[in-house]
């Protein structure tokens, strides 16, 4: 008995319109909830101001937020019709909590304009120290570096240290040295001496700068750091006029500028210079260490030169090889080669 082969046959069916509807998505059904206060289930207290939010949202962002949320039994706190309460005591601006909330809720547009006041910053950033928002940090952080001048910069730098924004600190303090009006301008600054870490930070900054005026900064700055300037001997580190930035017009490009110069022991003449990966926020630094990648320590010291942020040709020497090298834009390859190889 044979068998006959069936094919099956595609079968169409229609659905009305309205049933094939698009989903709303997640995130933005929270958001919406968010901005319209329903189904909030926690509430935070600022300065006489509460803003309604979720748990869920809040404990999904947050671990300290989710810790708080929970007993040790994995209960929450409050009753099922009730509302958490979370008091901000050590927050004085409720904008501050806002754009907290609007981080959290992945609201940008609060984000485009920086915040009215620095102390609105300082609580978002207390805020994120507090409930452990790396990205909001980062967030207040492209704030902070808004507007920098030489009349606000030693309180951004105060605020670098209290949070431990070490990046942007060694971002602000990399400008400020190779600035020697913006530098002079904060070393006679008489709030310089309040801030005796950050005094240290600029010195530290300075040693590996070559034509930055050490003594001045010392000499407005001392003692509250505990720094000797009699030991300075008057101004023996002053830049003397044969040690001045040059004009770009006196340095040629890639002439034998220190033929005679002398290698410190770990510095070797042939030894190469490598890109690490690490760029430098100033945008001079970043060109001149790409520039100098693949070629030795003596092809760099005897022969290169830098245009700076004042647009001055400058000599490439010792003190910024070791710039470089501290601060991890460049380094010293294992191998040595020699010229025109």
């Amino acid at each position: 008995m044979s068998q006959s082969l069936s094919i099956p046959l595609r079968l169409v069916v229609g659905l009305p319109a309205d049933v094939a509807k698009e989903s709303v998505p997640i995130a933005a059904a929270l958001q919406e909830l968010y901005r319209r206060g329903e189904f909030t289930d926690v509430a935070l207290q600022c300065s006489g101001q509460t803003f309604l939010a979720h748990r869920i949202v809040l404990a999904s962002q947050s671990a300290v937020f989710r810790r708080g949320f929970l007993r040790d039994n994995g209960q929450s706190q409050h009753a099922i019709t009730g509302r958490e309460e979370v008091r901000l005591a050590d927050i004085s601006n409720p904008e501050a909590v806002k754009l907290m909330l609007d981080y959290l809720y992945q609201i940008d547009f609060a984000w485009r304009k920086c915040p009215r006041t620095q102390d609105i910053i300082n609580d978002v950033l207390r805020l994120a120290h507090s409930f452990q928002l790396p990205g909001l940090t980062a967030e207040a952080e492209q704030w902070l570096v808004k507007d920098v001048t030489t009349g606000n910069v030693l309180e951004r730098l105060k605020i670098c240290e209290e949070f431990g924004l070490q990046e942007l600190t060694e971002g602000i303090l990399e400008q400020l040295t190779f600035n020697r009006r913006a530098l002079s301008e904060v070393a006679s600054s008489p709030d310089i001496t309040q801030h005796p870490k950050l005094l240290q930070a600029l010195l530290q900054m300075t040693a590996a700068v070559p034509d930055v005026d050490e003594a001045k900064v010392l000499k407005n700055a001392s003692p509250a750091a505990g720094l000797k300037v009699e030991d300075l001997k008057n101004d023996a580190l002053s830049p003397s006029p044969s040690n001045l930035k040059l004009k770009e017009a006196q340095i040629p490009e890639d002439i034998d500028l220190q033929a005679n110069i002398e290698f410190p022991p770990d510095l070797p003449e042939t030894k190469v210079l490598v890109l690490t990966g690490k760029v430098a926020s100033t945008p001079y630094i970043a060109k001149r260490a790409k520039r100098l990648a693949g070629l030795t320590v003596g092809e760099v010291l005897k022969t290169k030169n830098f245009c700076d942020s004042n647009d001055k040709w400058r000599k490439y020497r010792v003190q910024d090889l070791r710039y470089d090298l501290r601060h991890g834009f460049l380094s010293l390859a294992s191998g040595h080669r020699k010229y025109g190889a």
